[in-house]
């Protein structure tokens, strides 16, 4: 990857609770970054960061006394390392970390190698793992001290450490009791095992306790453990606790204990390990919420494809002859990417989209030619990058009559198959791919390409070759990259006005109705 000459992070010019209000974006140098690099520390290039309740209570002064602004906010995210400190092995660049740090609201931030936990892959679900899952899991053996057979009451428990709280205790061996406010959260909970779920908004809590849990929430010995005081953390005073009667639980040996995570550091490597060897075996599930973590605009991958087609003249703008007798603002010639280096990168491209668009697949598929080392290359990508063993295979042009015989080199052809090919213009090559699947009885499920350029076909039907694919397949066609993206990137740049407005002329003109 290039490296960057800026990059952007998020900072609080006040103190409040109103974290829209005191926090903005702000550019700042990465050479500076690198500069001031100590020799314990690594560069990680954030790829998931995680939005707590207590990000607020961070701006709100709360943490650090007497803070004072500017300072950088955030503190938990997932990151590859990009650079290392002096004393850092430079193997450790390329591989992955979840951490807990001031300052994680920010897309390049320096760690301390020895306080991150190394992760097999960027699979946003490790992000989950971290304050929530840590919370969950130190809180309930440590200060809860669980066993089984008991009976566990997870308020809010559809939250983030509510959710691995769920199952963890069930896990133990326990009756899970949650609470939430929505029938969406009761279907979610009693999908996890929770085996009776309260929504507060429809029941009486008090009621229901007293009629089916008769020893109450609190029974003889109970622990009820604090995290937070999530209410509280917006109103006009800030962060607010409650009073204990020392007297009620003095007659009842119940114990009422707060918990805040960074008293555990020592123990967070064991409980993180734990957890990501049941997340491993299916036995624990982090729930990610599909249409909130895709952002609207281009990821971080894409803009880098974007710099790297760029730095290797395989995008240009200028003035270019289409086979259509178009002339394009921009041209994208996919040829290009012809050496080791370039394949390997586009490798990681391919990878990344493909695990941003979640395509369900057995088996990758890259049609003869230009999608033999395409697919090659995204499948070496999905195992170093991502920690994934993808099954690929593709077609020989003719048929072999002799060894192994047929057409398909690599694995069989079988379950659901994803297409990966550098572009699609007429859709002749990716008709022809669809009926080789079709006649080894597999499924097409998905059709990833380089570039989609969202434009209407010559042939008067409105569409893009892409969307009459699309109808007419029944299939999910996604590019790594589509026209968009590209101005985009020229908007975010400001060095590209020229050519921004001609590639919005050719939009209006040629461009496909979303």
């Amino acid at each position: 990857m290039s490296t960057p000459i800026s990059f952007r992070k998020l900072q609080a010019f006040g103190i409040s609770n109103d974290f829209s209000k005191v926090t903005r974006v702000v550019t700042v140098d990465y050479q500076d970054l690198v500069n001031q690099l100590k020799k314990n520390q690594v560069i990680v290039k954030n790829l998931y960061v995680g939005i707590n309740a207590s990000d607020v209570n961070f701006t709100n002064g709360k943490y650090i006394a007497d803070i004072k602004p500017p300072f950088d906010v955030g503190f938990e995210a997932l990151g590859q390392i990009v650079a290392v400190g002096a004393d850092i092995p430079k193997e450790r660049i390329g591989s992955f970390i979840i951490y807990t740090q001031y300052g994680a609201f920010s897309e390049y931030c320096p760690v301390v190698l020895k306080a991150a936990i190394p992760v097999p892959s960027a699979k946003p679900e490790f992000l989950g793992l971290l304050t929530s899952g840590l919370t969950a899991s130190i809180a309930l053996t440590e200060t809860g001290r669980m066993t089984s057979k008991e009976t566990v009451l997870v308020t809010a428990a559809a939250g983030g450490a509510g959710q691995i709280a769920v199952q963890l205790a069930k896990l133990a061996g326990n009756h899970v009791i949650g609470t939430c406010s929505s029938d969406d959260k009761v279907a979610m909970l009693k999908g996890l095992g929770c085996d009776r779920v309260i929504n507060y908004k429809k029941e009486d809590f008090k009621e229901v306790m007293k009629r089916e849990y008769p020893q109450g929430s609190l029974a003889i010995r109970g622990r009820l453990i604090v995290i937070g005081t999530l209410s509280s953390y917006t109103s006009e005073g800030g962060m607010q606790g409650d009073k204990v009667d020392t007297l009620k639980l003095l007659g009842t040996s119940r114990t009422v204990a707060g918990f805040f995570l960074p008293n555990y550091s020592r123990l967070f490597g064991q409980h993180m390990q734990q957890m990501i060897g049941l997340l491993n075996q299916n036995k624990l599930k982090v729930l990610l919420d599909q249409d909130k973590t895709r952002r609207k605009g281009m990821k971080e991958y894409q803009r880098e494809f974007i710099e790297f087609a760029l730095a290797n003249d395989v995008l240009k703008f200028g003035s270019f002859q289409l086979k259509s007798g178009r002339v394009s603002p921009y041209f994208f010639n996919a040829g290009l990417f012809n050496s080791g280096k370039t394949l390997g990168a586009i490798g990681k491209f391919y990878a990344a989209a493909l695990e941003d668009v979640a395509f369900d697949y057995d088996v990758l598929f890259g049609p003869a030619y230009k999608g033999v080392p395409l697919v090659c290359a995204t499948a070496l990508a999905l195992s170093t990058h991502f920690n994934k063993d993808a099954p690929f295979s593709f077609n020989r042009k003719e048929k072999k009559d002799h060894g192994e015989g047929g057409n398909i080199v690599g694995t069989p052809l079988k379950g659901k198959v994803v297409v990966v090919d550098d572009v699609i213009t007429a859709g002749t090559a990716i008709n022809e791919s669809i009926e080789i699947i079709r006649q080894n009885h597999a499924q097409l499920t998905g059709v990833l390409v380089a570039v989609d350029r969202a434009e209407i076909a010559p042939d008067g039907s409105g569409k893009s070759a892409i969307q009459a694919i699309e109808e007419k397949q029944q299939v999910k066609i996604r590019a790594i990259i589509t026209m968009d993206h590209i101005m985009e990137y020229m908007q975010e740049k400001g060095t590209f006005e020229a050519e921004l407005a001609l590639m919005k002329e050719y939009k209006a003109q040629y461009g496909i109705k979303q």
